[in-house]
């Protein structure tokens, strides 16, 4: 890992030195430029002045450089530029001491009150009371429905021979009754 940052930081250094490197190149250029400009400038001016006052003007030898001229102010600050690549993850510190134990905190506020706990299971069945008094006697029940029709009975007493057999019902009294009316003479039997 300590080779593959060396490698890295070298090469961000060589492409530093190569972009100063460019950049002065550019600068000398111009400003060589600017000089020639301004040389050629003047002497047209001066020729210009020459023809004015009816001479003949004659370029002479190019005088010698001059000096440098003073730096300029700084221009404005230029734009920023892009984030650069995120560096690699660092290696993790090794774990520090542990602290001195704290002095207790203030007493806090009495905090809300909690929610109903669980239902508990139902308890041990206790021993069974002493035995009530009785109650007082209810009043009487509804009349149930009528029950199921009974199986039918054996057949009833017949009546004896010269009576006539009859089933007779009385208002106000319930089921049949059989009443032995007795035959006239001269009827069938």
């Amino acid at each position: 890992m300590n080779r593959e940052k060396f490698r890295d930081l070298r090469a961000l250094v060589f492409v530093v030195v190569i972009s100063v490197l460019v950049a002065y190149a550019i600068a000398w250029a111009q400003n060589m430029r600017h000089d020639f400009d301004d040389r050629q400038r003047a002497i047209d001016l001066l020729s210009q002045q020459v023809r004015d006052m009816g001479g003949t003007p004659v370029t002479g030898e190019p005088g010698a450089t001059g000096e440098p001229g003073k730096a300029g102010p700084s221009g404005p600050p230029g734009p920023s530029g892009t984030a650069g690549i995120p560096g690699r993850e660092g290696r993790q510190g090794p774990v520090g001491r542990t602290g001195r134990e704290g002095a207790p905190g203030v007493k806090g506020e009495r905090g809300i009150e909690g929610r109903p706990g669980v239902k508990g299971e139902p308890g041990a069945t206790g021993e069974p009371g002493m035995r009530g008094e009785p109650g007082m006697k209810g009043e009487p029940g509804m009349k149930g429905e009528p029950g199921d029709t009974g199986p039918t009975g054996p057949p009833g007493p017949a009546c004896p021979a010269g009576y006539e057999q009859s089933v007779v019902q009385f208002p106000h009294m319930a089921g049949d009754y059989i009443v032995c009316k007795k035959q006239e003479e001269g009827e069938p039997e």
